[in-house]
């Protein structure tokens, strides 16, 4: 009887302790599962020669001998399209983007992945 009684009692013993440690552990697993929605990494900082690309995109202009009224309309347009598509780059990669001349060194240069998006021969293109 006290055999039995002793068999019981760590049975029942193994089976709370069990129990609590798989409960811990999914206590635990949530916990991590919400703090890696909740933290974001830092941003990296990159760069962008936005000097060279306007420049490419004035002796694209110059090329062309555009009128001065439509030049207009497409600088305001080239304006926007590069905003936006710098705006959206640096959401999407979670970047802090900085003209290339503002940083010595040690970021990486997204100039030539924005470019095509930009330029005047392009319809509109986005990130």
């Amino acid at each position: 009887m006290i055999n039995e009684l002793k068999n019981k009692l760590l049975s029942d013993f193994s089976l709370h302790a069990v129990t609590s440690f798989l409960c811990g552990m999914l206590g635990a697993i949530v916990v991590v599962i919400i703090v890696q929605l909740i933290h974001k990494p830092a941003p990296i900082i990159a760069t962008v020669n936005i000097t060279q690309i306007v420049d490419q995109f004035i002796r694209d202009a110059q090329q062309k001998n555009i009128p001065q009224n439509i030049l207009e309309k497409e600088t305001k347009q080239f304006g926007e399209k590069l905003e936006a598509n710098l705006k959206q780059l640096a959401i999407q990669n979670n970047l802090v983007l900085l003209p290339k001349e503002a940083v010595i060194a040690g970021s990486v240069d997204y100039t030539d992945f924005v470019k095509p998006y930009v330029m005047l021969s392009q319809k509109e293109n986005v990130l």
